[in-house]
């Protein structure tokens, strides 16, 4: 369907909310033209991030940190069961 006439376009600011921005700052950058050596003043909008806090219980396991967990397991019960065998 058509536009009706008149009617403007409608601006949306569409912003994503992302848990990880603390907050959006407008702040004034100076940049020298390479060309013509001017300095041009813009502002820009700077998002600042939240803090990053470390989980002090997470730890990397690796693969031969899992095998030799699996040996010490596989030592500890062979000393405790007996071989079928025998």
């Amino acid at each position: 369907m058509a536009r009706p006439k008149g009617a403007k376009n409608k601006k949306t600011n569409h912003v994503f909310k992302d848990p990880q921005i603390e907050e959006i700052i407008e702040m004034d950058v100076e940049v020298k033209d390479p060309v013509t050596g001017k300095m041009i003043k813009q502002k820009v909008k700077v998002k600042r991030l939240k803090k990053v806090t470390h989980d002090p219980h997470r730890v990397f396991v690796g693969p031969k940190d899992i095998i030799e967990d699996l040996e010490s397991k596989e030592d500890d019960l062979s000393s405790i069961e007996p071989d079928p065998e025998d």
